[in-house]
């Protein structure tokens, strides 16, 4: 309804108001209906402090947290004035993993859940959370046949999905509780995996071979020759 205002140099402080992807430097356009900033390249989103509420945000600061790297928080940088710098307001961010899970496709006469070859995928999504500005950074997930513009934040909220994937909404009272026992199982899962990497850092996921004449690191298809 509004699209001819945008980039309309009447709107005062317009140019004030921009953020940019912190993946790639894409700014991010603003969603009057769900009152949160996005980015069209990767699919990530800016949540506003005032968007995620106090008590998401205290929910996801329970989440395990890893080490943040060169990460600063997309509100704080391009909000501040001058441009504030890694070592300024951007940077008061922690990371926290956020876990989800989906089932494969399989084949038989079952259908895909049942089905030969089907199997349940534990995965995580890295959220940033902001202890300055209070804004939340959720990044893009890859979700391969299940496409969605915004899918790292439907995982996150457990907006429109059904059938093989499972979300729970951040605010029902089994969040947390199913995030721990996602990680649990993703961890029980990964320790089984093949040690061999990929030119893009991916790990194999097949599991470890069991063969006497095999080494145990390593799937049977990667063996160290």
């Amino acid at each position: 309804m509004h699209q001819s205002q945008e980039g309309n140099e009447r709107i005062a402080h317009l140019e004030h108001d921009a953020y940019h992807c912190p993946e790639d430097g894409q700014q991010l356009l603003y969603v009057p209906k769900k009152d949160y900033h996005r980015c069209k390249s990767c699919k990530g989103v800016l949540l506003s402090a005032k968007a995620i509420g106090q008590e998401y945000a205290g929910k996801i600061s329970q989440l395990n947290e890893i080490e943040r790297k060169q990460e600063v928080c997309p509100s704080c940088v391009d909000s501040a004035w001058p441009r504030a710098s890694v070592h300024g307001a951007g940077a008061n961010l922690s990371i926290h993993e956020v876990e989800w899970t989906y089932e494969t496709d399989g084949y038989g006469p079952f259908g895909n859940k049942l089905g030969i070859g089907s199997r349940t995928e534990y995965e995580i999504a890295n959220v940033w959370l902001c202890n300055n500005c209070g804004s939340l950074w959720v990044p893009g997930v890859n979700m391969g046949a299940f496409k969605s513009p915004t899918a790292g934040l439907n995982l996150l909220f457990g907006y429109g999905w059904g059938g093989r994937i499972q979300a729970v909404e951040i605010g029902h009272w089994t969040w947390l509780d199913m995030q721990v026992k996602w990680r649990e199982k993703r961890l029980e899962k990964e320790a089984k995996w093949c040690n061999h990497m990929d030119d893009q850092g991916e790990q194999c996921r097949k599991n470890k071979s069991q063969k006497s004449t095999h080494d145990p690191e390593y799937c049977y298809k990667h063996q160290p020759k």
